[in-house]
């Protein structure tokens, strides 16, 4: 039986004590800065409002001053196969994380605390101070260019927000799943995206081996390019031979400076950002200390807007904490030839729009079950299949509504409620009343959403069936066999499980149970050598995959499927 359990943390906190003296800074005094501001776009500190770390009961939102010590880990997995990627893997798609403890996920500018890591794994820190709630999010630096912004990958805990009560214990498992497409150019089977946050195709700021803003610059990264944030053969940061410029003088040469005022002179990030400043950075230069710059722009429009992002905090990476300012004559337009007097002070009076990562969005609803006396009901939100990748998950103490979370743009998303009739937090699809809506796509959000628990829940069924391979096998390789829960093209969708044949003898049969009713596709490869567990079939493997969908229904035993691989 497909027995899912929810591993619900208790979540606890401490009571009041007298407020620190310092914050999340590096240093032991006091704020981030050289005067009593902090690291934030306006001239307060570090608490979630305008006000200070005062004894009043009106500052720091609804947070005591208490210590809070907090873990989890950042688990990276392959957008296509849902296999964790090793370092090296990890590595080789994209650059390092932060994992964020805010306020509130979607707004990045305001945060309690943060943790700058080179890649995935285990991560603690203790915070200074005791909010009622707050939430845990990581952001990927997609493009590797230290720089947080809209082509960055942003992820939540399932679990958001977390409830801070009780004595003061640890708050554990509060781990976060970030998904990875592979690097431009690989073989996916899907289209060949790269590593930014929508998956396409394009040569944009991603990470991979096109031509982009990434590390190869005069801003420490290395490289023998000039001061912007150029890779290649050219001097912007799109990549290419320019042929894809629009307008009379591309790539657009721009020289202007940064100062900074009532900050230490620390490094600078000037990005180049669309028009609306809600993508970026198109291109980019890092300085050492404020001062002169020059940055080359490709004609990605007619217009673009300055920004200015100061690395208060030293942690390398330039983010929406971070203070910041844009140019007094945004927008410039593109494709004048040479321009000078792109003047930056940082901070600007007043906050700035920034070009953040695409946040979580809602889906909302309600659950009705009539038969209801005790318990917990469970609504989650996960990829094609109660089974599949978890985007968020709510307890409900009783029937009623509920509001789930999920990535932008996200395909084949299953919505569904379970009955946890003693609420330990354990619970069996096929045993307890259950009600499920999807799988749907999720462009910008879904409302309306109606689950009535049901009190027979659907049987388990199964499938069962061959692939089969007419040409040479070794017995150094293997045969995968993925059951998926949504049709599989595209790096984005999941397997809901595979099974591996070590030295096959074709025809390999394979058997999936536990499958509530729904639609599933079966897929294959040969993977020659045994070298491609993550990511899927590379160019030397044959593949093969079920044309249609094959139902099962309720209890249904469905066999005699059959996939053909080809080269």
């Amino acid at each position: 039986m497909l027995r899912l359990l929810s591993m619900l943390s208790l979540l606890l906190g401490l009571a009041a004590c007298p407020p620190p003296a310092d914050d999340d800074d590096a240093s032991a005094s006091d704020d981030d800065d050289a005067t009593t501001d902090d690291d934030d776009v306006t001239p307060d500190d570090d608490d979630v409002t305008e006000d200070d770390d005062d004894s009043a009961d009106d500052d720091d939102d609804d947070a005591t001053a208490c210590s809070l010590e907090l873990s989890g880990a950042v688990i990276a997995v392959d957008r296509q196969s849902g296999q964790v990627l090793s370092d090296d893997e990890y590595a080789e798609r994209v650059g390092g994380l932060i994992v964020y403890i805010l306020p509130d996920v979607s707004n990045l500018a305001v945060i309690y605390d943060k943790v700058t890591m080179e890649g995935p794994g285990s991560w603690s820190l203790t915070l200074d101070s005791c909010p009622a709630t707050f939430e845990v999010g990581a952001v990927v630096d997609a493009d590797d260019d230290h720089i947080i912004m809209s082509l960055d990958i942003a992820r939540e805990h399932a679990f958001n927000p977390i409830l801070v009560a009780g004595d003061g214990e640890p708050i554990e498992g509060l781990d976060i799943i970030v998904d990875i497409a592979r690097p431009h150019g690989s073989d996916d089977g899907g289209g060949g995206d790269d590593d930014d946050a929508s998956g396409g195709d394009d040569d944009d700021a991603s990470g991979g081996d096109d031509d982009d803003g990434g590390g190869d610059d005069d801003d420490g990264g290395g490289g023998d390019d000039d001061d912007d944030a150029s890779g290649g053969d050219d001097d912007d940061a799109s990549g290419g031979d320019d042929d894809d410029s629009v307008g009379p003088s591309c790539p657009a040469t721009f020289d202007g400076d940064v100062v900074v005022n009532g900050y230490p002179a620390e490094a600078v990030a000037v990005t180049a950002n669309t028009e609306d400043m809600s993508v970026g950075p198109h291109a980019y230069v890092i300085l050492d200390e404020p001062g002169d710059f020059t940055l080359d722009v490709p004609c990605f429009g007619d217009m673009t807007s300055f920004l200015g992002i100061l690395d208060v905090d030293g942690n390398t990476y330039f983010e929406p904490s971070d203070p910041q300012g844009v140019s007094e004559d945004n927008p410039w337009i593109l494709g004048l030839g040479p321009t000078s007097g792109v003047h930056i002070p940082i901070p600007a009076a007043v906050a700035v729009p920034y070009p953040e990562p695409e946040p979580y969005i809602g889906v909302t609803g309600t659950v009705a079950y009539d038969a209801f006396t005790t318990g917990d009901i469970i609504v989650s939100a996960t990829l094609s299949h109660p089974g599949g990748l978890l985007f968020s998950r709510q307890t409900l103490a009783a029937p009623g509504a509920f509001s789930l979370i999920v990535p932008p743009g996200t395909e084949n998303v299953l919505v569904w409620a379970v009955l946890d009739d003693d609420g330990d937090g354990a619970f069996d699809v096929f045993v307890n009343p259950y009600d499920s809506h999807g799988p749907v796509d999720v462009e910008n959000g879904i409302s309306g959403i109606s689950l009535v628990l049901a009190e027979d829940p659907p049987m388990p069924g199964s499938l069962a069936g061959t692939v089969n391979w007419p040409g040479a096998v070794s017995g150094a390789d293997c045969q995968r066999v993925g059951l998926f829960g949504s049709e599989p093209v595209g790096p984005a969708v999941v397997p809901l499980d595979v099974q591996v044949s070590f030295g096959p003898t074709f025809p390999v049969p394979f058997f999936f149970d536990d499958l509530v009713p729904g639609p599933y596709w079966i897929a294959g490869y040969l993977d020659v050598d045994c070298n491609n567990d993550v990511g899927g079939a590379g160019p030397e493997d044959p593949e093969g995959r079920t044309e249609f969908p094959v139902l099962v229904g309720d209890g249904q035993d469905v066999t005699g499927v059959s996939v053909l691989m080809e080269e």
